[in-house]
């Protein structure tokens, strides 16, 4: 199963994209037919927070690792750990050159 398309990413709130991932996580555990329970026996993760996340609610970053262990699916953080396909328009790519100060008393080139 796909958790969403990355074509269209830009063009979705914040919001909306925390509400892609919770949903995608809640679908991941359905796809394994674990309870919440279960779940939460696995991650560590109390249940009422994972109902919670899996309406949308925003969980931190430690709870979405916590819930990814628990499914076995933290083969998904390895873009994350393995990217050598940085852009120059990326900005990881984004050079201290590129950073320059704006000499005092004069306004940007916009």
């Amino acid at each position: 199963m796909s958790y969403g398309s990355s074509h269209n990413l830009s063009e979705k709130t914040n919001d909306e994209l925390v509400t892609s991932v919770c949903h995608a996580l809640r679908d991941m555990r359905k796809e394994q037919s674990l309870s919440q329970e279960e779940l939460s026996r696995r991650s560590g993760v109390d249940r009422v927070t994972i109902s919670r996340t899996e309406k949308g609610r925003p969980a931190s970053l430690l709870t979405v690792i916590q819930l990814l262990r628990g499914l076995g699916r933290l083969d998904l953080l390895n873009y994350w750990f393995n990217n050598d396909n940085i852009t120059p328009n990326s900005p990881l790519a984004v050079k201290e050159s590129d950073k320059k100060e704006q000499p005092k008393g004069e306004y940007p080139d916009w």
